[in-house]
């Protein structure tokens, strides 16, 4: 029964009790979230994924989850991309989105769009130290109190990177080279 299989969702996976009715309100959620859980540990992100994402596409397309095209190891398969940094969320988003209309497995997505976060240290140093360059009034503007160029440096580096490069290490390497 629903409201018994929301007390196990709460008690077995420290799920609020709103979470737990919401997953549990339909048999199929609750399955879906259940094979998801057994292979990607944490719930919390899960459940903000099914109840976002996931239930979002279903309810436009007025399907079921099972008829989504998305199952739910391909699900926790994107959530670990998130975890290994090889994604962000919000490119997960993007790709949760593309994997439902063509079917494909999101790892596919990813590796066919080259949309491979990066995370490198030593690549994403380069490319601040490239934009900086281009952008030396922008620094000039940062170095004299305007923070907004900091915002626009950012922004420029992430469409350097066409938006893959990771957002807090870029920040960190920009303020790195700013002196801060």
């Amino acid at each position: 029964l629903p409201e018994a299989r929301a007390n196990r969702f709460i008690k077995d996976f420290g799920m609020s009790e709103y979470d737990a009715d919401v997953l549990t309100s339909e048999i199929e959620v609750a399955d879906y979230f259940e094979e998801c859980a057994s292979v990607y540990k944490n719930s919390k992100t899960i459940a903000n994924w099914i109840m976002g994402g996931i239930m979002a596409q279903v309810n436009l397309k007025g399907i079921s989850i099972r008829e989504i095209g998305v199952s739910p190891q391909d699900l926790a398969s994107l959530l670990k991309m998130i975890d290994g940094r090889i994604i962000s969320g919000k490119m997960a988003k993007e790709v949760l989105i593309e994997a439902i209309e063509t079917r494909r497995k999101p790892y596919q997505i990813v590796e066919s769009k080259g949309l491979k976060q990066i995370s490198d240290e030593a690549e994403l140093d380069g490319i601040v130290r490239v934009v900086l360059n281009r952008e030396a009034k922008s620094v000039k503007d940062y170095k004299s109190g305007k923070t907004n160029a900091f915002t626009f440096l950012i922004g420029q580096i992430m469409k350097e990177t066409k938006g893959r490069a990771n957002p807090k290490i870029v920040n960190e390497i920009l303020k790195k080279n700013l002196g801060e």
